[in-house]
């Protein structure tokens, strides 16, 4: 089987987004948790866009969850996405293949990693919480992130990239740099005179 790549994309919320959601695999898809490390989502378009008018405090939480709920239901049955909607805990409670219910989000992340491992190839070869965590969500989450971001410059029209600073400015800068390495200059009044 090939190995599919996500590579960034340039945009400058890459990294952002995909530090967010690793973490949010640590700590499940719960609105605390969501408010607290979750900025960076919370202010992308497609997640305003997921909001109910009528909406309270937890409306953007809400919203990210159900964004990336959709977005992972697009590839729900493949190994990522079973990864990810049982780490995430997308749907809490979950029921496994044998019709057992897991309290996702009263999980720990260890403890939804195994199950993920137990759930990942449909049940027929079992694979350990490391393997998930070191192996497996890496690119679960990038898959995800290219997903989300997509949908945000689909949305938006818009990619970010880092701006590329002037000519001038990095030539000023190299001569503070360079002036700021310099020996000290002794003055006379300080030198001792035999």
């Amino acid at each position: 089987m090939a190995r599919v790549s996500y590579p960034e994309s340039g945009d400058i919320r890459w990294e952002p987004a995909l530090s967010t959601l690793k973490e949010l695999c640590r700590n499940g898809v719960t609105i605390y948790w969501i408010r607290d490390i979750g900025r960076s989502l919370l202010e992308l378009e497609v997640v305003k866009q997921a909001v109910k008018d009528d909406a309270g405090f937890n409306a953007l939480p809400e919203g990210l969850i159900n964004v990336l709920r959709d977005l992972v239901q697009t590839f729900r049955y493949d190994p990522d996405g079973v990864l990810l909607w049982i780490v995430l805990g997308l749907e809490d409670p979950y029921e496994d293949r044998l019709g057992v219910t897991h309290p996702l989000l009263k999980m720990n992340a260890h403890d939804r990693r195994t199950l993920a491992g137990e759930e990942f190839r449909g049940g027929e070869k079992q694979v350990g919480p490391g393997a998930i965590r070191t192996l497996h969500e890496p690119k679960a989450l990038r898959r995800l992130t290219a997903l989300l971001l997509q949908k945000e410059i689909e949305l938006t029209g818009k990619v970010l990239q880092k701006a590329a600073l002037p000519q001038a400015l990095v030539e000023r800068t190299r001569e503070v740099v360079e002036e700021a390495n310099q020996p000290p200059i002794a003055e006379d009044r300080h030198l001792d005179k035999a």
